[in-house]
């Protein structure tokens, strides 16, 4: 096993896999003769963040504001389908930050792998707490009405 510590990070790779090292400071490993991308910008994970961080959340309260009538259960299912998503922005934040330490390029490290970082992560705190909250309401209100049937109930007996 090698060890080589390139910008205060710790890299370990087998020594028969590192073909290429060194470029800038910067540790960077080709294996087996396969390039890496030079931007998280291009790779799959980005635009998948994009969809859920932006489009997704947009096209959910749209369809909030426009829809005159909704059942409970369909209210509930938007909450955790806010929750679930910014639990998607999160994970896919943390492999952009993992892969943004990978590529040579600093665009990258300046958005994802720094104090910037940490404003990335408002807007998926922002859906859990919206869909946190909009969950409670429907689990509140149905406890409501089931202890108002209750108390009728138990009053005509």
């Amino acid at each position: 096993m090698v060890c080589f510590a390139a910008a205060n990070r710790d890299h370990r790779m087998p020594s028969d896999r590192i073909l290429n090292v060194a470029h800038n400071g910067r540790l960077i490993i080709l294996t087996n003769g396969a390039s890496m991308n030079q931007s998280v910008f291009v790779e799959s994970e980005f635009w998948l963040l994009v969809v859920f961080s932006v489009v997704m959340p947009v096209a959910i309260i749209w369809m909030c504001l426009t829809v005159r009538k909704v059942s409970r259960r369909h209210v509930l299912a938007v909450g955790l389908l806010l929750v679930a998503i910014a639990g998607i922005d999160i994970y896919l934040l943390q492999a952009l930050k993992r892969r943004a330490r990978e590529t040579p390029s600093t665009a990258d490290d300046v958005i994802f792998d720094s104090e910037i970082t940490v404003g990335l992560y408002v807007l998926p705190a922002l859906l859990a707490g919206i869909g946190v909250n909009i969950a409670s309401q429907v689990i509140i209100q149905h406890l409501s009405d089931a202890q108002r049937r209750f108390d009728a109930h138990g009053r005509s007996n």
